[in-house]
């Protein structure tokens, strides 16, 4: 009888010591595979280096080097596959922002050759690459501009020409539009002959003890 207890407190031990290795186990698994990112620059750091436009690339400058294929530039495009779809420079890939930190992101991150940013306007490319370049990544740079100016200002890329205030450029004239429409159905204002009458305010005596 006593032998039969000396057994079973031996498998009770044996069964608690595989339970807490398995534990053990998962958990350093965890930690491995959800090891929190550390930023490699502080955020100063950060704001200096976007300050003085050194991350960006004119698209006339990277029109020319996709054509002279003297240096590998791998486009990555971070908007929506919907938009991907609907225009996107050629030989890039899709990456949309909010994956930028998944594994297949980082295989593409990862490869040699420098790779270039480029969204629906220049602000949200250096978004994505403020993050990452707090990441480690040093091999990335930004399209000013955005999809919509290689799109629409091709000549001016093609000759060089290209204006570094690229974003403040409006690409469609909605006052023009709004008025053309309203006069079209006569809903524009219409003047009055009625005269207009100012009324004086009488000013208000000021209380002592203010700050002068």
């Amino acid at each position: 009888m006593q032998k039969e207890n000396q057994n079973k407190n031996r498998a009770s031990k044996w069964i608690i010591y595989s339970v807490v290795g398995v534990i053990a186990v998962i958990v350093i698994a965890t930690l491995n595979v959800y090891k929190p990112l550390e930023y490699k620059i502080s955020a100063e750091e950060m704001h200096q280096t976007v300050l003085k436009g050194e991350h960006l690339i004119k698209p006339s400058e990277l029109y020319k080097a996709m054509n002279e294929k003297k240096d590998f530039y791998q486009i990555i495009d971070l908007r929506t596959p919907y938009l991907f779809d609907m225009f996107h420079i050629q030989g890039s890939v899709n990456v949309p922002a909010d994956m930028i930190l998944s594994e297949e992101a980082e295989e593409i991150l990862e490869t040699e050759g420098k790779k270039v940013l480029v969204c629906a306007n220049t602000i949200k490319a250096s978004e994505v690459y403020m993050l990452l370049t707090q990441y480690g990544y040093t091999n990335l740079q930004v399209m000013e501009g955005g999809v919509s100016y290689w799109k629409f200002e091709q000549a001016s890329i093609k000759n060089g020409t290209d204006s570094l205030a690229i974003d403040e450029k409006a690409w469609y004239d909605y006052a023009a539009v709004i008025k053309e429409v309203a006069g079209a159905k006569g809903l524009a204002p219409k003047k009055t002959s009625n005269p207009v009458i100012q009324v004086k305010r009488k000013k208000k005596k000021t209380a002592g003890g203010g700050c002068g």
